[in-house]
C-alpha cells in the first residue's frame, strides 16, 4: 500500500475518529421524556429518533443500541 493510500484510508479517518471521541466529552446531551421511551422499548416497541441536521454528526453518541 502506498504512503498516500495509508494517509487517505487509515491515518486521516483514525484521527477524525479520535477527534470526535474527544469532542464527545464536551457535549451536553438533553433527553426529553426518556422514561416514556424506555417503558415503550421495554415492551418491545420500536422508535424513530429525531434530531436537527446540525447535530447529525453526534447522533452515534446518543444512540445506545435499543430500538
Amino acid at each position: 500500500m502506498s504512503p498516500t493510500r495509508i494517509w487517505k484510508f487509515v491515518i486521516i479517518p483514525f484521527m477524525g475518529y479520535l477527534f470526535l471521541r474527544l469532542l464527545r466529552f464536551t457535549l451536553r446531551l438533553k433527553i426529553v421524556n426518556d422514561n416514556k421511551v424506555n417503558a415503550y422499548l421495554s415492551e418491545g416497541g420500536k422508535i424513530i429518533m429525531a434530531f436537527w441536521h446540525g447535530r447529525q454528526l453526534f447522533m452515534p453518541f446518543a444512540y445506545n443500541g435499543n430500538g
